[in-house]
């Protein structure tokens, strides 16, 4: 019946609509068309758009020939007009030249006379000794510098050959520093020596004072630090307005005293000392600059200059300067704050900012190889940081930590990092009571407590860190450790299994029986299983479980299925566990991040090349399935490890496994 259906339907299929000889009689027309079309091709019929082709073709041989032919004649004629032009080639080149060198003069001359114009009104604010009028010449004068450099970079000599006018500027600007010097000195202000103000009082200035003082600063905050830059040959630091350099001066004298060169202070095993003498300046001077910057410090264009800020920018640049001498991340230690202003030369490049001491460094290869010190570096750091949040640093700027995600500093502490805490995991598991229960409802071991711990206190640090990668790095480490913690758990207690195991086998006869009664006694355990996001992990990873659950079966008869029981409590704790920090946002934005998702997912490159998570090769994969097919009772925990790597969410697929 079935065979007659096929049939009938082919021949519905297959059967010709209309009359047979009219579409015999197309199709002969539309072959007979084509025949044509490809004759007009073969023979280059006119119609033929190929012979349109030919003709254009031989139509611009043709004119291309003509072309060159009158090249040739025109090359022909130049050449017989070289005698006559060049007797006028010599006496109009030197003609040229001149008009440039005078046109380039005449421009100097305008640039000259316009610096003088600019310099009477530096000097006519000086005569009148008019402060105000005095910063807006300054601001124009070195304005108008940087606009003629800006339009034609070649100006410089030019600009440099004109130190008289520069000199009268920049003498100006002396003056006008100076007395603001004497004001921070009628402040007492800033405050380097605490005992200063345990003599002379707490406040030693009024109201006026603080209102000069913020007028001053706000005045001088509106110098471009960029575009005196360009007259001096030790370039300031553009991040910190001009008037904190004149506060920060003496301050980083002191600093530079203290732990610089041979002083005795000057330890790279006692790095809280320096940071500890930042943090207290900090603090000292803390309630001058929040009075300033809350009473007498006006919001003008919306685009006001906190004294407060500023000075704990430039305070911690020192520390950035003095961590990066010291790791061996910059060769010599340059000075920030001083404001000697030496002229350029001519022609002369900008100057580094130089440190007086030899630029060779020999404590930054003994504080990275000196695990103690360093260690005791990232720990100061890590505790400066957290007091500089506390006193409300903002998170945008420059912190004490930016140096620990330097490369050379990062991977000496994340090499650290995991050796430290493996040290540490096997003090966790190797401990008399490790195995001791300490709840006595869920019936969790020491351990699991302790390694959590381990793991926040890993996290802890690494939330420290303001770049994303290092933190995705650091996130490696936490499941190279669970990973690990896993392992060492279960391979505990089956190596204790198997010792005792092997003195009796005459009583797992009955383990099929025992099994079934006691399944539901296990339910409990496994019930988290049903939150996995993604049910062919579980069906992949479901033998693990079922062989835990038969060596624990194995271990009943034998009296062995109480440490069972603590091991899969253990894990069921830190499996939960772990599903609580796959909802944290801190983890939640490694996977939200494509770039940072991706190292966790597939490896990150640079950390293989640092040794700390090695690549797992095809044939290392394929040997670890050989020995699963050997060793089935724990073997597939061992290939589950070739991927270290998040699948579905932080922590989310490592959940899953255990």
């Amino acid at each position: 019946m079935s065979l007659e259906l096929y049939t009938k339907r082919l021949n519905e299929i297959v059967r010709p609509t209309g009359n047979v000889k009219e579409q015999l009689l197309s199709a002969i027309k539309d072959i007979e068309a084509k025949i044509e079309h490809l004759k007009e091709i073969i023979f280059l019929s006119e119609n033929c758009e190929i012979s349109h082709v030919c003709h254009a073709s031989e139509d611009l041989k043709v004119r291309m020939e003509k072309l060159f032919e009158g090249i040739s004649k025109n090359q022909e004629h130049m050449v017989g007009l070289i005698p006559k032009v060049s007797p006028l080639h010599d006496v109009a080149y030197p003609v040229i030249e001149e008009c440039e060198a005078l046109t380039k003069q005449l421009r100097i001359l305008e640039f000259a006379e316009h610096l003088s114009f600019l310099e009477s009104g530096v000097l006519s604010a000086r005569i009148i000794n008019d402060k105000d009028i005095l910063i807006e010449s300054i601001k124009q004068y070195f304005s108008f510098l940087n606009t003629q450099l800006s339009t034609d970079p070649d100006i410089l000599p030019s600009i440099l050959e004109q130190p008289q006018q520069h000199k009268t500027c920049l003498d100006s600007l002396l003056y006008l520093m100076t007395d603001f010097e004497c004001l921070l000195k009628k402040l007492n202000f800033p405050v380097i020596v605490s005992e200063v103000l345990e003599e002379g009082g707490l406040q030693t200035w009024c109201d006026d004072d603080l209102q000069l003082f913020s007028n001053d600063f706000q005045a001088l905050s509106t110098f471009d630090i960029s575009h005196l830059n360009i007259l001096i040959s030790k370039p300031l630091l553009i991040d910190v307005c001009f008037p904190m350099h004149i506060i920060l001066a003496p301050m980083e004298k002191r600093f530079r005293y203290h732990f610089c060169g041979s002083q005795k202070t000057n330890r790279i095993d006692m790095p809280e000392w320096y940071m500890s003498q930042v943090l207290q300046w900090i603090r000292t001077n803390d309630y001058f600059v929040t009075v300033v910057d809350r009473d007498f410090i006006s919001e003008k264009d919306n685009t006001p200059v906190s004294v407060r800020l500023q000075l704990m920018r430039g305070l911690v640049t020192l520390l950035l300067d003095k961590l990066h001498y010291d790791l061996g991340i910059s060769a010599f230690m340059p000075v920030r704050f001083g404001y000697q202003f030496q002229m350029r030369r001519s022609n002369s490049e900008i100057l580094s900012c130089l440190m007086d001491s030899d630029p060779g460094n020999s404590s930054s290869s003994e504080l990275l190889e000196n695990a103690q010190n360093f260690s005791h570096l990232i720990d100061v750091i890590l505790q400066t940081d957290a007091k500089l949040t506390q006193l409300a640093y903002p998170n945008g700027y420059p912190k004490p930590s930016d140096v620990l995600s330097h490369p050379k500093v990062f991977s000496r502490w994340l090499l650290l990092e995991q050796c430290l805490a493996s040290d540490r995991l096997k003090l966790v598991l190797g401990n008399f009571s490790s195995w001791s229960v300490v709840d006595e409802t869920e019936k969790r071991p020491q351990c699991v407590d302790d390694f959590i711990a381990l793991l926040h206190a890993v996290g802890f640090r690494s939330r420290q860190l303001s770049d994303k990668i290092s933190r995705a790095r650091f996130v490696q480490i936490q499941l190279n450790l669970i990973r690990e913690f896993f392992n060492d758990i279960v391979l505990s207690a089956r190596r204790k299994f198997e010792n005792d195991d092997s003195n009796d086998l005459g009583q797992s006869k009955n383990k099929s029986e025992v099994s079934n009664a006691k399944t539901t006694v296990l339910g409990s355990l496994f019930s988290s299983r049903s939150r996995s996001p993604n049910a062919s992990s579980e069906t992949k990873k479901i033998s693990i479980i079922n062989q835990l659950f038969n060596c624990f079966v194995d271990g009943i008869g034998q009296k062995l299925s109480s440490r069972w029981i603590i091991v899969l409590n253990a894990i069921k704790c830190l499996h939960d566990v772990m599903l609580e920090w796959a909802n944290d946002q801190y983890y939640v934005t490694f996977w939200e991040d494509l770039s940072t998702r991706a190292l966790l997912q597939f490896g990150d490159p640079w950390l293989i090349d640092i040794g700390l998570c090695p690549l797992v090769t095809d044939e290392i994969v394929k040997e670890s399935e050989q020995n699963e097919l050997k060793n089935e009772t724990f073997d597939e925990l061992h290939s589950s490890n070739t991927y270290l790597g998040l699948h579905g969410g932080v922590f989310s697929q490592v959940s899953c496994d255990i």
